[in-house]
């Protein structure tokens, strides 16, 4: 029998899940496989929001997918297989799943 407990951790969990996808869409594994980052180098000319980025970075330092140092981020060895350049990469798996996602939350907005 589930506990209350036991439900709200399965209702937050798409929380972890959206950040990893918002990670692998901006292909921030990639981008920071082998490379030591600030969040705002890691926007460069991206029209993308610092204070944003920088907590999306941070969950998925939470998450052990990134490395953070003085400011600075890279990929880590368990978030290198979200990588392109990781050999057994899942990165296209991930991105089809983020494709899934986007095509079916319209379809459960109320």
């Amino acid at each position: 029998m589930e506990t209350k407990t036991d439900i709200m951790t399965d209702v937050r969990s798409f929380m972890k899940s959206r950040v990893i996808l918002t990670g692998a869409e901006l292909d921030v594994f990639t981008r920071l496989d082998g490379n030591f980052l600030t969040a705002a180098e890691l926007i460069g000319d991206r029209n993308l929001d610092e204070r944003a980025t920088t907590r999306i970075l941070d969950c998925l330092v939470a998450f052990n997918l990134l490395e953070k140092q003085d400011a600075k981020y890279r990929t880590s060895p368990a978030g290198s297989t979200l990588s392109s350049r990781h050999p057994e990469s899942i990165l296209p798996m991930v991105r089809h799943m983020n494709f899934i996602w986007r095509n079916c939350a319209p379809l459960f907005s109320i």
